[in-house]
């Protein structure tokens, strides 16, 4: 029994501790709001957005499954589960529900408004960023972008559906219309749009993605490949110098034996 014990109590702290490194590094690239106490990387930013579901998955199950231990066996005193229990929740929700609906939650329906109207709400030293399409220009403020980081509406600009997309970390813009011949594409924090094709963004979780850069693995495979065509080169080079030797030393041999019988030597157009 006391090993039962023992073994419940690894296996309660393993999983308790996974789901709250993997929550707080959730938190830690992708809640936003972290970057106000913490240096974030982008390249860490980048990562967990391409693996995001296959990390956040395997945490919240362990989480899962210290609290089904310590209700079940007891194991944990409750004040620091309930404490450690509260703090993973936090990391997990406060940054899915940041991601999926806060930062999309403008992409359709922003509110913008007339020069005039604008006045009441920006000064005239603050930094905007200035979108034009076919005569009609929108002009989108920095501080009005950090939050949402997209900005679009129904109405669209001259009637497209222009959203215009901010990056808070290098302060920089960029607009783009998310169709294709008129049908819509891209990624949500719901729905993965593939023209006339709707399925659920959940499913990228299933998806092969390589761990880390993208381009840094595939910069990785190309080294590799290069490397390996070398290596054969060098092999097939050092083949092609032992069979030429084993020709050379068969004809001297054979020439040996030709003078010694008196035979004239042959010669053949081996090298």
């Amino acid at each position: 029994m006391e090993l039962t014990s023992i073994i419940y109590t690894i296996l309660y702290w393993v999983t308790l501790s996974a789901s709250a490194i993997i929550g707080f590094i959730y938190f830690r690239d992708l809640g936003d709001a972290s970057q106000i106490f913490l240096n974030v990387k982008r390249k860490n930013m980048l990562r967990f957005i391409r693996v995001e579901y296959k990390l956040i998955i395997p945490g919240i199950l362990s989480a899962a499954i210290a609290a089904t231990i310590h209700f079940v066996t007891g194991v944990g005193e409750p004040i620091s589960f309930w404490i450690i229990i509260s703090v993973i929740i936090i990391f997990y929700a406060w940054t899915w529900v940041w991601v999926h609906i806060g930062l999309r939650h403008q992409q359709e329906n922003a509110s913008f408004y007339s020069i005039e109207e604008a006045k009441k709400y920006v000064a005239p030293e603050d930094s905007v960023i200035v979108i034009e399409n076919n005569g009609q220009a929108r002009a989108h403020p920095d501080y009005e972008m950090w939050r949402p980081h997209l900005a679009g509406n129904d109405e669209g600009l001259d009637g497209e559906n222009v959203v215009m997309t901010y990056c808070s970390m290098t302060h920089l813009g960029h607009a783009y219309k998310p169709e294709i011949n008129g049908k819509k594409w891209g990624v949500d924090g719901s729905w993965i749009y593939l023209g006339g094709l709707k399925i659920p963004s959940i499913l990228l979780a299933l998806l092969p993605m390589p761990q880390g850069n993208y381009q840094q693995a595939r910069e990785a495979q190309e080294l590799a490949r290069i490397r390996q065509q070398i290596i054969q080169a060098a092999w097939q080079a050092e083949t092609n110098a032992d069979f030429r030797r084993y020709v050379r030393e068969i004809r001297e041999r054979k020439d040996r034996e030709r003078t010694l019988s008196g035979r004239p030597v042959r010669r053949d157009t081996i090298p």
